[in-house]
This record gives structure tokens, sequence and C-alpha cells, in this order.
């Protein structure tokens, strides 16, 4: 063979390259490959020239170089070789040794689907249901998507357009049998949308056994939200048999992964000792892991530890911290506790004004003890204008949801009220009743 391709016969210059690549009768010698390659392909040979253009792609027995691997990809790519334009066609669509060119890399793509080439099709039926190189045709990329029905990535984009009446009629069924089939090739992501499915009973019949199956598959490939899913289901015992541990186990594994509801859970169980005696340092450490990632529950109960002390130094200024991230995103005991904070200057400087507001943000949610405070604010004209009206409104609310206080309260603050105030208070109590009930 090594006769044969010092004479310049193109075969057997491939032939021997791949023997040197793979060390196979020969010393290996990725440089040696290299270099048969690109004897065989200055001579036209398309398998030479594609692997000399992945070995200047990898850095293979060359200096990596995509420059040189468009180059040769395009060389092959002319000479009609598929592998070649496939590759030709993602390094135009993704800029690698040249310039974005969307509209090129559909023409390379294009010629690698019209011969059957499945990767080819998928990157074409994506080009138009994208709008990326050619005109946006959502029915057209079903059409290509279905070509490849065979391959994963295929399977997974039809069960997204028909579950949204992209391109197709909209079939949740439908959906559901082509992400089933993408499920079955092992696509940790399509197994975790298809386990939500059963879990939901979208397209198919709900079934918690079904939806643990196909979390579990997708949670043993580290996919970080179907372990957390998993971990819901073992807690609750749906569709697998109850257990703490193995609960704890797969929240565990999602939370070292960055999950921020795992970490959340993983804190309060650690707080609470739900597996072992209670560790409110450890329970901390994952609250503030979670509230970091903006968990709002996480950034409240991480709140909660800094006003009280417990698994870290008490920090009024940390506290009012972490309730104002929560408060701002509308959790109402932050919301309270923000305002109590204010009111007392701890941890911030005093400040009724801020009080009132976030009583008032707290009261809006129907926390009792919130409308009590926002009717002391308007009674005392603290932090609002003097307003018996608003107090009245307030404190009767916080009566009718419960709160003792509010009772005595509303019976001392009605014997201000003229009968005219008293009315109008009564109307706008009963337009706050009908609002929430309305909104239920």
């Amino acid at each position: 063979m090594r006769k044969a391709a010092d004479q310049g016969v193109a075969q057997a210059q491939f032939n021997l390259g791949s023997l040197c690549a793979r060390g196979e009768g020969v010393p290996r010698s990725t440089s040696d490959a290299a270099n048969w390659f690109k004897r065989a392909s200055d001579q036209g040979d398309t398998n030479a020239t594609l692997n000399l253009a992945l070995r200047y792609d990898k850095g293979d027995g060359v200096k990596k170089d995509q420059s040189a691997a468009f180059k040769w990809y395009r060389a092959a790519a002319e000479l009609g070789n598929v592998e070649a334009q496939v590759r030709l066609g993602s390094a135009y669509a993704n800029g690698r040794g040249t310039s974005t060119n969307l509209v090129e890399a559909v023409k390379w793509y294009r010629k690698a689907a019209e011969v059957g080439d499945p990767r080819a099709q998928v990157n074409l039926g994506f080009a138009y249901v994208e709008g990326q190189g050619v005109p946006k045709n959502e029915s057209e990329g079903a059409n290509w998507f279905k070509k490849a029905a065979a391959d994963p990535r295929a399977q997974y984009n039809l069960g997204i357009l028909y579950e949204n009446g992209r391109g197709v009629p909209r079939d949740l069924a439908e959906a559901a049998k082509w992400y089933q089939k993408a499920a079955e090739q092992g696509v940790a992501e399509v197994q975790l949308k298809l386990g939500g499915l059963y879990a939901q009973g979208v397209g198919v019949s709900q079934d918690f056994g079904q939806a643990a199956k196909w979390f579990r598959k997708a949670a043993e490939q580290g996919e970080r939200t179907a372990q957390y899913n998993l971990a819901v289901l073992h807690e609750q015992g749906r569709g697998v048999p109850q257990s703490a541990t193995e609960a704890f186990k797969w929240y565990e594994l999602a939370a070292k992964q960055g999950h921020a509801k795992a970490q959340y859970w993983i804190g309060y169980a650690q707080l609470e000792g739900r597996i072992s005696a209670p560790n409110p340092a450890e329970g901390a450490k994952w609250f503030r892991a979670a509230a970091d990632q903006g968990e709002v529950p996480a950034q409240f109960n991480l709140g909660v530890l800094y006003d009280t002390g417990r698994g870290v130094k008490q920090d009024y200024a940390e506290a009012a911290k972490w309730f104002r991230k929560a408060a701002e995103h509308g959790h109402p005991l932050a919301q309270l506790n923000l305002a109590t904070m204010y009111d007392a200057g701890q941890g911030v400087e005093k400040d009724l004004g801020e009080a009132a507001k976030w009583f008032r943000a707290a009261a809006q949610q129907k926390i009792p003890q919130a409308e009590y405070a926002i009717a002391a604010c308007y009674a005392d004209g603290e932090g609002v204008p003097k307003d018996m009206v608003e107090a009245y409104k307030w404190i009767s609310l916080a009566a009718a949801h419960g709160l003792s206080d509010a009772v005595t309260f509303k019976g001392t603050m009605e014997k201000k009220l003229t009968p005219e105030e008293k009315a109008k208070a009564e109307q706008l109590v009963s337009a706050s009743v009908a609002g929430s009930a309305k909104a239920n």
C-alpha cells in the first residue's frame, strides 16, 4: 500500500492515512495521517478532503485552524461529499472559519437534505421554522422534519409544532406521540417534557407512574429539572412509593446542579430537620444559594434567619436586604416584615412613609396584621395623610379576616366617624370584598 501511495495512487494514500490515524499495521501518527490525506485530497479524493477538514477543525495532527477547515469542507462539499455539505452549512450558520451567512448555510443544507441526509433535513426544517436564510414557512419546516422522522431532533421539533399549532394543526395527542419517539431515543430534554405531559395529562391520559418513569430516565442522565420533579413525586407519593429519603436524594442532586427550587427545599429540610437533626447553618447556606438566583421564598426565609440570628450571625441590615428582595417580588410576609423594620428603624433608617407603603402592599394581599398596621397609619396620619375613612376600611377588613385586636380597634374607631364617613368606609369595604371575590 505504501508503494502505491508513494506512486501517487489517491485511494492508497487515503487508506494509508486512515491506517496511520488508527495505528493499524503502522505506528499511529496523526501528523502522518494528515499528510497522506492532504496528498490524496490534492488528487481530488473527496473522503481525504473531508478528513483533512476534520483534522483542521479538531487540531488533530495539524494546528487547529477553522479557516483551513472551512476551506477543505468547501472543497469536499463542491465535490459532492454529503458529510462535508452538512458541515459546511453549519460553518456558515455559526460563523466558524468564515463570516456567518445563513443563505449559504441553507444552500448547503438543502444539497445534503435532498439526497436524504437527516441532519441536513432537520437543519433545513429549523431554518424554515425560524426564517433563518429563507422566508419563514413553518409548514415547509414541518415537511422537512417529517422527512427526517427517525431523527430525534426532528421528532422533538415535530412535537413542538403540533403542541403549538405551528405549521400543522394543533394536536396535543400527535405532539405527545412525537415527544415519545424522541424520548425513547434517550434525549433527556424530551424525556423531561414527556414526563411533564403525563403529570399534567396533556395529550395523554394523566399517569403519574409514567411521569415518574420518564422523569427518572432524564434524571439519571443528570437533567436537574427532572431530578427535582422526581423528588416532588417521591415526596408526595404520586406514581412512586412515598419516600422522604428518595425525595431528599433527588432534591440534593438537583440542588448541587444549581436548581433554585431544589436548593430552597434542601435548605428548608436542613432547617427543620426533615432527614436528620436540624442544621440551621446548612439551611442558611442553601437558602442563600437559591436566594442568589431569585428564588423568592428563599429570600424571605434567609431574611428571617438574619432577623432571628438562626444559622447565621444576627444582622438586621442583612435581614432587611433580603426582605426587600422578596417584597419587591410580591411576597406578602416579606412586605410586612420590611414595613415593620422601617416603622421601627431596625436594619434601615426609620421611614414612616416607606413603612406605610409596604404595610399597604401586604394589606392588599389580605395579611390581617398589615391591614391593622395600615389602618393605624391612616388613623394617626403616620407616613400617610390622616384619613379615618381609609383607616376604618382597613381595620374592618382586618377584623373580617379574623384578627381579634382589630375587632376592638374597630369599635373604638367607629365612634370617631360621622355617619357619612362610616357609610363611605363600608362602601369601600364592600367594594374591596367584591373585587377580591371576582379576582378569585
